[in-house]
């Protein structure tokens, strides 16, 4: 006959085996991808501002193929001010409003991600910190 302690100490062996084996078939050690709803719905600023400071120059306002989808605001801190100006616009934030020949198309839109958030301003235009 077996005696009781034979066959509690074949379980613990059994059992101390059989767990990390298990654990490892499951996939308990590999972490889940975050729910969709969770991932952050704007690029990480320094995208936002890098694609601010190129877009400058003759300006063409498009319903699609455009080259950078911005978001107006009025409020808040907005990664460019935007002057319209009739001349050469040569620096950030300095666009000139065309139908053709444009350097960038833009379009504007009010949900989604944009590249970046612009706000018209009369003032000094340019990247925001």
């Amino acid at each position: 006959m077996i005696s009781p302690h034979k066959v509690l100490a074949v379980c613990a062996c059994a059992l101390a085996i059989a767990i990390p084996a298990t654990a490892d078939i499951s996939g308990a050690h590999i972490k889940p991808a975050p729910h969709p709803r969770t991932q952050p719905e704007k690029p990480p600023a320094s995208k936002n501002k890098a694609a601010a400071a190129r877009c400058f120059g003759r300006i063409q306002f498009v319903n699609s193929g455009e080259d950078f989808r911005v978001k107006i605001i009025a409020v808040g801190i907005a990664d460019l001010d935007a002057k319209l100006t009739p001349g050469v616009a040569n620096k950030p934030g300095e666009w000139k409003i065309v139908d053709s020949a444009a350097d960038y198309r833009v379009k504007i839109i009010s949900d989604g991600v944009p590249d970046f958030t612009i706000r018209f301003t009369n003032s000094i235009p340019g990247l925001n910190p």
